[in-house]
């Protein structure tokens, strides 16, 4: 009698097994390279947020700069300026798309409306071949909200850039230099990308589960507070450079400005008024006094070696 009823015991165990290994193992294995491709997709959705916050400290010029000054007397961060369908192209092409050891950045990468090459990665495919993600499933906003320029009450309490009371008081003061004379300051510097990416659903009739959570699009946020500079150099005299923004706050950089003679060249009419003085005052000596020179990164030669 035991042994019948032992008998009949391990064949139900046996089709209980059957029962949890078809409706929980199973779709669990089919579960996990499914689960692998979207971790990697947001993965990269990550990256792409932190890139494209990066992207807009250094080309942030133009609309994209804050404005400072009051009653029209404004000036704004003159700059190289990304907008956010090249930072978009750049996210498509170098973060999104299948690369290999060869593959380099390009400059046209900010113009690309594809993957690189049309490469979409492998791993980003279900078992039909079809992709994951289309390029037009990417979008976003990067930039700051930020505008002193708006009045002193707008300055102090109206607007989104560097948190901080230090940078709530020294803003209008900014502003006011920037109504007075040629001063520009960049007091935007929270650089706040989101990156928004609606990947494609499994096709539950090839993978025996619907992904629903899938449907839903990754959206990551990336914040940077640093000081925008601009990708040009600290001398470009058509930019917001180093030297262009300190020659406002330099009175007598503007006096040892250079002007063109056509037979001499460029020369300086400060440094001829202290080569004449140097006559009677050796400290004055061009070779000595350099009256208004702006130098950003220089560094001494001793403290090279």
């Amino acid at each position: 009698m035991s042994y019948s009823r032992a008998r009949r015991q391990a064949g139900q165990a046996m089709v209980e097994t059957m029962i949890v290994c078809s409706t929980i193992l199973v779709p669990l294995f089919l579960a996990v390279p499914v689960l692998a491709k979207y971790l990697d997709i947001r993965s990269h959705v990550v990256q792409a947020a932190r890139y494209a916050a990066w992207e807009r400290t250094v080309f942030f010029g133009g609309d994209s700069a804050s404005e400072i000054g009051w009653f029209g007397f404004t000036n704004a961060w003159i700059a190289n300026e990304k907008t956010d369908a090249q930072i978009k192209a750049e996210i498509g092409s170098r973060l999104l798309s299948r690369t290999s050891a060869t593959s380099t950045f390009s400059s046209s990468d900010s113009g690309s409306s594809d993957f690189r090459s049309g490469q979409r990665k492998a791993l980003w495919q279900d078992r039909n071949g079809q992709s994951m993600l289309n390029y037009a499933q990417i979008s976003g906003e990067v930039g700051q909200k930020c505008d002193p320029a708006g009045g002193m009450v707008a300055a102090m309490t109206g607007y989104d850039c560097a948190p901080g009371t230090i940078n709530r008081v020294l803003t209008p003061i900014a502003s006011l230099a920037a109504t007075l004379g040629p001063f520009t300051l960049e007091m935007g510097g929270k650089y706040t990308a989101t990156v928004t990416v609606s990947p494609e659903s499994y096709n539950p009739n090839t993978y025996l589960m619907s992904t629903a959570l899938a449907r839903k699009p990754m959206v990551e946020t990336a914040i940077v507070l640093g000081n925008g500079w601009t990708a040009d150099g600290a001398s470009a005299d058509d930019k917001t450079s180093v030297v262009q923004q300190v020659k406002g706050l330099t009175p007598l950089s503007l006096l040892a400005a250079t002007v063109n003679i056509p037979t001499i060249g460029d020369i300086s009419l400060l440094n001829v008024v202290q080569t004449v003085f140097s006559i009677w005052a050796p400290e004055l000596s061009t070779r000595k006094l350099e009256i208004g020179k702006i130098a950003p990164d220089e560094v001494p030669e001793d403290r090279v070696k």
